[in-house]
């Protein structure tokens, strides 16, 4: 028992380093420290959030074996959604370093409409058409928009799945509402970055919000790969 609470205390104390480092890289970013590339500012990001993820799978799936019973068993589908989370959040934070560096915030600082547009005019105007994704600001923005509620409908969707679960393992409820709670403070920190023309304190709470989504990502992860451990030992 001593072991497992001191392990709880080592990965919680690793997970909040790389939280400030986060929050580091993100004062770095507002302050014009960190050079204007997005190959750099994405290897800076990723560095943080892949063992930020990986710490939080292995720090769920040590504790979940640990502490839980014997009832609770991994869900393909609850797998699946967070594996696509996964790969949505991902591609947010690769898009969301363009429109950090290109200053993308400040075209079209309306919400949720783009000057009452849902598809702006100059969306594709770059020749070739390709260029538009890293190139064209409104289409940067728009692409930021996009993912930002694919992944907020992604998560609502499992939040309604874990409540209709016939057996809802009380730590699987926690994870999903500690992760609709950070998702909801990133869309709406994005939401108010937009309207407020990207102030720097609304930009840094928006990046840290991502970090913990990562976290609990990696967490529901960790307690399902248990769950996956379990039934591969009784089989």
């Amino acid at each position: 028992m001593k072991d497992l609470i001191r392990d709880r205390k080592t990965h919680f104390a690793v997970l909040l380093l790389f939280g400030l480092m986060q929050l580091l890289l993100g004062l770095a970013r507002q302050l014009g420290v960190i050079p204007e590339s997005p190959s750099l500012l994405a290897l800076l990001y990723f560095g943080v959030m892949i063992p930020t993820l990986l710490i939080a799978v292995h720090a769920s799936a040590t504790s979940t074996r640990s502490t839980r019973g014997p009832t609770h068993r991994r869900n393909p589908f609850q797998i699946t959604l967070l594996l696509i989370l996964l790969l949505f959040t991902g591609t947010q934070i690769y898009w969301g370093v363009f429109t950090s560096l290109l200053d993308a915030g400040h075209v079209y600082n309306t919400f949720p409409s783009m000057y009452g547009q849902w598809i702006p005019p100059e969306l594709w105007v770059i020749d070739p058409l390709h260029r538009n994704f890293f190139e064209n600001l409104v289409t940067i923005q728009w692409m930021h928009r996009l993912f930002a509620l694919l992944i907020l409908l992604t998560v609502l969707m499992l939040w309604v799945h874990t409540f209709l679960m016939k057996q809802r393992p009380l730590i699987i409820v926690h994870l999903v509402v500690f992760l609709l709670t950070v998702t909801l403070l990133s869309y709406t920190a994005g939401a108010f970055t937009l309207i407020y023309h990207v102030p720097a304190f609304l930009t840094l709470l928006h990046q840290i919000s991502a970090q913990l989504m990562i976290t609990g990502i990696g967490l529901l992860l960790g307690v399902h790969y248990s769950g996956w451990i379990e039934e591969q030992a009784q089989s």
